[in-house]
């Protein structure tokens, strides 16, 4: 199911964190991530500096 995530602004902590090597992008965790992304960007306009998760994939 498609979810607006959180949008995290520039100074965040979590955008300092390394992310993990993505194996699969045809993965439908993947998939579902990128899906919710897209849904963010347009319910936000593409406000704030960058978007990013909690979620591991």
């Amino acid at each position: 199911m498609k979810k607006v995530q959180n949008v995290k602004q520039l100074g965040t902590e979590v955008l300092r964190e390394v992310s993990t090597v993505l194996e699969d992008v045809k993965s439908k965790k993947t998939q579902e991530l990128i899906d919710d992304l897209i849904l963010t960007c347009r319910a936000t306009q593409g406000i704030g500096d960058s978007l990013s998760t909690n979620r591991s994939l």
